[in-house]
């Protein structure tokens, strides 16, 4: 049986629409987050930042409230996690 090819669009898959500057938000806040929420989730969804201990809980607050985005997310590490060990 062969596998359905995924149309792309815009050099995404189709289906998957990210916000331009979700990534960007998520690059600049990131120092923020991991000193006031570390070892919680953070999703980025239209420029709006959501964070809480479900991240699957987060993820259909996000799709939710921005139905045409796709929300970014990643779990926010903990001080420790970035210590180099050099």
């Amino acid at each position: 049986m062969k596998a359905k090819k995924r149309r792309k669009r815009n050099g995404y898959a189709a289906g998957y629409n990210p916000d331009p500057r979700d990534e960007k938000i998520l690059r600049e806040k990131m120092d923020g987050l991991v000193r006031k929420y570390p070892g919680q989730y953070v999703i980025v969804s239209g420029g709006e930042i959501f964070v809480g201990r479900d991240g699957a809980a987060l993820d259909r607050k996000a799709r939710k409230k921005h139905p045409n985005v796709t929300p970014l997310g990643c779990p926010i590490p903990k001080p420790e996690d970035l210590v180099c060990a050099l």
